[in-house]
């Protein structure tokens, strides 16, 4: 229906959108705001669908562009939504997408120009919320790769066990990682690609085990030893004890190192 007919709706915005588009063959903007929990992410995904059905060739099925674009979405909330004292399944990031559109009408591709994270979460949670859902998803679905050492679950690691949360009410997180790597498949991700996403996030776990001592010139603990060389032997960094405890100062050309407290 056009606007003004009847109240308000997604696909009327879409459609005005996408008409303007073809009429004017000028840029087109949807913004999407709202407080937590009121439905921004959803709503942002049902726009993105939209337009991707308005923009196909024929048939009932989306074309192969089309169905990319929107599985990114499962990948970049994977990396961006946490549980929160408020909401379930939290956006902690903002995001600015460009799609790009034919004089006709026809996706011709997207990108995503920003994405703002909100960084503090992943050392630290308040109680009752958790990490960004990867974390738990990699677990899950990698528990049984020895490599990775994830076998002992999300309570073995402190970056996800400060706040006492470890699931989310209706969610399994062996589901979540199945849908996550479909996504990561349908956009184009291969196994081996994918193996290196879930290092990552391993890695980033074990690094988050270690502890210091010292006050001046501060090192690992020695307990430390294992989780260090667990990441060492993920992410293939061989001084990561110097990359912790020193930083690089540059003067005038020159590189002083600073050992840190």
């Amino acid at each position: 229906r056009t606007l003004g007919i009847v109240e308000p709706h997604t696909y009327a915005m879409a459609e005005e959108a996408y008409k303007t588009l073809l009429k004017t063959k000028g840029s087109q903007s949807l913004v999407v705001s709202g407080e937590s929990g009121s439905g921004k992410t959803e709503t942002n995904k049902h726009l993105m669908r939209y337009l991707a059905f308005r923009s196909k060739k024929g048939g009932d099925q989306l074309n192969d562009l089309a169905t990319v674009i929107l599985q990114s979405n499962p990948v970049l909330e994977a990396f961006g939504n946490a549980k929160t004292s408020r909401n379930n399944n939290s956006s902690r990031f903002g995001k600015f997408v460009k799609i790009a559109m034919s004089g006709q009408g026809e996706v011709l591709g997207a990108t995503t120009k920003q994405y703002l994270l909100e960084k503090s979460r992943v050392p630290f949670q308040g109680k009752g919320e958790r990490n960004y859902h990867v974390f738990y998803d990699v677990i899950a679905g990698k528990k049984g790769d020895a490599a990775m050492g994830l076998g002992s679950g999300p309570e073995a690691f402190w970056y996800l066990q400060q706040s006492g949360q470890f699931t989310v009410p209706g969610v399994k997180d062996e589901d979540a990682w199945k849908e996550l790597a479909q996504a990561m498949s349908d956009i184009g991700m291969d196994a081996a690609k994918q193996d290196a996403v879930a290092s990552v996030i391993a890695g980033l776990l074990h690094l988050g085990n270690t502890k210091f001592e010292g006050e001046d010139a501060a090192a690992p603990t020695s307990g430390s030893a294992g989780c260090l060389e667990k990441f060492r032997g993920l992410f293939g960094s061989a001084e990561v004890e110097k990359s912790l405890c020193v930083r690089s100062l540059t003067t005038r050309g020159e590189t002083t190192m600073v050992p840190l407290s």
